[in-house]
């Protein structure tokens, strides 16, 4: 979520405290027990605080409503077909293969 979250403060620099304080109250709640999973997705498995569950709410609400996500996709998608077009300049072989593999991992990780 980096590049979402960067363009999501360009049009909501609310944001930057936001992330801060949700920063701040995640060591706080971890303190005790540092988590070193950096994988939030799985709400269910991670123990926060009302004020840290809220506050991660408020910031995936804000970059939803930025459009941030949606204009990080399209950028993805402009690049992964530009690297498509110059791929298939390069003469066949593993190298270009494995090339391929590796846009076709950006694609499957983004569905």
């Amino acid at each position: 979520l980096t590049w979402p979250l960067i363009l999501a403060a360009e049009v909501r620099p609310d944001l930057i405290e936001l992330v801060e304080s949700f920063i701040e109250s995640w060591s706080k709640d971890h303190q005790a027990e540092p988590y070193s999973r950096s994988d939030l997705r799985d709400r269910e498995v991670i123990s926060m605080s009302s004020h840290t569950e809220q506050t991660l709410s408020n910031i995936v609400h804000i970059i939803k409503e930025t459009g941030a996500l949606v204009s990080t996709r399209h950028a993805a998608e402009e690049r992964i077909e530009s690297a498509r077009e110059r791929l298939s300049l390069l003469p066949s072989g593993p190298s270009r293969r494995a090339l391929n593999t590796v846009l076709e991992t950006i694609i499957a990780r983004r569905a």
